[in-house]
């Protein structure tokens, strides 16, 4: 399933077939465990870890988020939050595991939000 990103308006969207777009431009896609960027594979999924450029950048648990051990964010239904505060949402909200990896992939790989290595297209 596909889903809408927002932070103030319409940031980006993750379609069904896995196309990652941000401000309308398609940056990247997911294919199975894989993670590409501008046509580069920059992630990659190993059970609930994702490793990035071969680093492991964080790990899902349930519901929350963590980058180098710690919990930095969680999902709450549609609801993002970042370091105890709501980053921006999605629609409609994040009800799978599939959904939830998408999402945290995009905060590593396609934003700055969580890793700094991580893109700029935000």
């Amino acid at each position: 399933m596909g889903f809408d990103i927002y932070r103030g308006g319409r940031l980006g969207e993750v379609t069904s077939s896995g196309d990652v777009y941000v401000s309308g431009r398609r940056v990247g896609y997911f294919s199975g465990d894989d993670v590409y960027c501008d046509g580069q594979r920059e992630g990659h999924w190993f059970g609930a870890d994702l490793y990035v450029n071969g680093t492991r950048a964080g790990y899902l648990s349930g519901d929350d988020l963590y980058v180098d051990g710690s919990r930095r964010g969680y999902f709450a239904g549609g609801d993002v939050y970042i370091d105890g505060s709501r980053w921006g949402y999605t629609s409609p909200s994040l009800s799978s595991e599939e959904d939830m990896r998408h999402m945290f992939a995009f905060l590593c790989v396609f934003t700055t939000e969580l890793r700094s290595e991580g893109h700029n297209f935000s």
